[in-house]
């Protein structure tokens, strides 16, 4: 507190290398900012230049504090822009400069415009690249760009925004490459090393207190660099004239809540309010590996990320769940949750009587060291589902977890924490579930032992399903087929068509022919059918994009037409809590997936006496808000006469949100239905393609 407003710098060549001076910065609260910046200003004799360059300021601070992500706006001087002095390259070649013309030219005309544009550009990708969902939501909150909108489409998300001193956007996506005489670095007001784009910063405001042709200009307040960081925080760099280094005021932004913060807004409220249970769901774990990075993805999005320092310090845990989603845990606290002696997968009961591909699949688990462990009988947890009032405490939809991993939030999942309420963690609604599903109807597991019946604890085969449940499916389900269209345009031959979904890179595709399909799906994501798919399982009818919404603009302008699936009927029937006493814990797909059988979510399963084409006898699960898109067979006629039907891919968010689409997205299902046709003429980076 003593260091605050209070910038400092010292010699730092014997220190840091060849840095010929550290700058620390100093803590400031947003108003104390704009209080500095104002008097900073008013060194000009021209009241109303100040008073412009000044509200300039304090708009670009707010929409930095009111956003979240890595960004940096450098705002100089007209005259410095108008004379060219500034050295940079535009990553994208103009486009995003271009786009912004039709939105927003003047951050103090439209701030809020200039607010959204900057919260998408801000947003990660995988890619660092404008992806189809980016381009969706830019034209749902900016519907008059809709026409220039798409040409976004595969530019880099990054570099910096240019502004003039009165606001004037002069371009975006830019490397700056303006540098002082003097090689510096930036500590943060804590003492940490700043990175790379802070640093750039502060060697711009460098260039802004010495350069020869600026100071020829005679600039009492030449400009000013500002930078946020990809996990909150920003920082303000203010050239200072007669040789003193720039002076760095570090200010607070919305930011991923740290563990002594959830701790202090959740903690009691998950005691009071949560359940406690005793975790008794069994997890395949292997000793981890020095230098292993662990990525953690429950339907389809990353929840955690870390990489493993050290020689026997982690476990990595495989999650018995639909995503079999793998997580590191530190040694001590694995010995604390579970027992220290785990089962030989290949000794598990049913492990050589299941078919060739479990055979292979537990071959593989045995040769990385996978074993079976069970929960301690003391391994119990709050579990604490997520309101809307709490969303509102969560503003970024993230937080950090007590291993430093940033956990992403949707209000549909649940906070966890141990008995003794030390930390909290992210436990999606998809684990939730998929451990509810598996004590549902059954009871708490004690230990698994060699001598337990194979019955209980096998694995079903499909043969052992379509033999059990498929009359059961077949009279007690409904025969529905799936109505409405589908989004498509011709692809391009060599283009690379990424599938982005959350911000997440589910599978890159490099089409290889002139006669292949890209798809939008329902989250926007793109994705490749050859003509041999399309034909085997859309209609020979195409059809126009005729809506006038931002949004149709934007998909006509990108040659999108509707597609009508084929009609192939199947069977569905929803399982019930009595049927969860009798059900197999788990069963194999015909796509290899496992799933686990849940009350609510449907049993799927083709109608092979109706179908002219070639349709595998096949079950597999389907969640419940998967099923709006398919219709009785009655109902399905009729929603065509009355031209009711949904357009696949291009349901409003509100809709998604309605429907729990969002929460529910990454089942196997996408995988199973991938069946129906297979890919040909394109060379992928995945395995599985999302359903034709």
């Amino acid at each position: 507190e003593n260091n605050r407003l209070k910038p400092s710098f010292h010699s730092a060549k014997s220190m840091v290398g060849e840095a010929d001076v550290v700058v620390t910065a100093s803590i400031a609260s947003l108003s104390e900012l704009q209080s500095r910046l104002d008097q900073w200003v008013q060194r000009r004799n021209d009241v109303e230049d100040a008073a412009a360059f000044a509200q300039t300021l304090r708009k670009c601070t707010e929409v930095l504090a009111q956003g979240i992500g890595g960004a940096i706006i450098a705002v100089l001087h007209e005259d410095i822009i108008k004379h060219e002095l500034l050295d940079f390259t535009c990553l994208d070649g103009g486009v995003l400069h271009e786009v912004m013309q039709s939105m927003v030219t003047n951050i103090n005309e439209n701030p809020d415009a200039f607010k959204t544009v900057l919260e998408v550009l801000s947003s990660h990708t995988d890619s660092d690249r404008w992806e189809q969902e980016n381009l969706v939501k830019l034209v749902n909150a900016l519907p008059d760009a809709a026409h220039v909108i798409p040409s976004l489409a595969g530019q880099p998300k990054d570099g910096g925004i240019l502004l003039s001193h009165l606001g004037t956007i002069h371009g975006a996506t830019l490397q700056l490459k303006a540098t002082g005489s003097r090689k510096a670095i930036l500590k943060k007001a804590d003492g940490t090393a700043a990175g790379t784009r802070h640093n750039s910063s502060l060697s711009a405001a460098f260039w802004l207190s010495e350069d020869t042709e600026i100071l020829e200009l005679d600039l009492p307040s030449p400009g000013v660099i500002l930078t946020r960081s990809d996990a909150g925080g920003a920082h303000c760099f203010i050239p200072q004239l007669n040789g003193l280094p720039p002076t760095v005021l570090q200010f607070e932004t919305i930011h991923h809540l740290s563990q002594r913060e959830m701790l202090s807004h959740f903690r009691e409220k998950i005691k009071t309010e949560g359940s406690l249970s005793r975790k008794t769901v069994p997890a395949l774990g292997r000793l981890g590996i020095n230098g292993e990075h662990v990525v953690t993805v429950v339907g389809g999005r990353i929840t955690s990320s870390m990489t493993i320092e050290g020689d026997k310090t982690h476990m990595v845990l495989r999650a018995a769940t639909p995503d079999q989603e793998h997580y590191p845990l530190k040694m001590d606290k694995f010995m604390k949750l579970y027992e220290p002696n785990g089962m030989e997968v290949d000794e598990l009961p049913g492990a050589t009587s299941s078919g060739p591909f479990m055979e292979m699949q537990i071959g593989q688990l045995k040769a990385k060291g996978f074993k079976l462990y069970q929960p301690r009988p003391d391994n119990r947890r709050y579990i604490y589902k997520l309101t809307p009032a709490d969303m509102e405490i969560l503003a970024t939809r993230a937080f950090i977890s007590a291993w430093g991993s940033v956990q992403p939030v949707r209000e549909v999942d649940y906070l966890a924490s141990p008995e003794n309420l030390k930390e909290i963690y992210l436990m999606p609604e998809e684990v939730v579930k998929a451990e509810r599903a598996w004590s549902n109807g059954r009871g708490s597991y004690s230990k698994l032992t060699k001598q337990d019946s194979t019955e209980n604890f096998k694995v079903y085969s499909q043969e052992e399903m379509l033999k059990k449940y498929g009359k059961m499916i077949k009279d007690k389900g409904k025969l529905m087929v799936k109505c409405g269209t589908v989004l498509m345009r011709q692809a391009k031959l060599d283009e690379s068509v990424v599938t982005c979904i959350n911000g997440r890179i589910t599978a890159s595709v490099l089409v290889t022919d002139e006669e292949s399909t890209v798809v939008q799906g329902g989250l926007h994501e793109l994705y490749v059918l050859s003509k041999a798919q399309v034909e085997a399982n859309y209609e020979k009818t195409v059809q126009d994009i005729h809506g006038t919404q931002p949004v149709d603009v934007m998909l006509k302008s990108q040659g999108f037409k509707r597609y009508t699936p084929k009609k192939k009927p199947k069977y569905f029937y929803q399982v019930q809590d009595v049927d969860m006493k009798t059900l197999p814990k788990a069963f194999h797909t015909s796509y290899g997936n496992v799933q686990m059988p849940e009350a609510g979510a449907y049993f799927v399963m083709p109608d092979t006496s109706t179908c002219q084409d070639n349709v595998t006898p096949e079950i597999y699960m389907m969640p419940e808000d998967k099923i709006f898109c398919y219709r009785p067979i009655e109902k399905a006629m009729t929603n065509r006469v009355s031209g009711t039907l949904p357009v696949m891919g291009h349901v409003s968010t509100n809709l998604y949100l309605r429907t729990g689409m969002w929460s529910r997205f990454g089942w196997a299902i996408r995988s199973n239905e991938a069946a129906e046709a297979r890919m040909t003429g394109s060379r992928s980076t995945t395995a599985s393609q999302p359903e034709p």
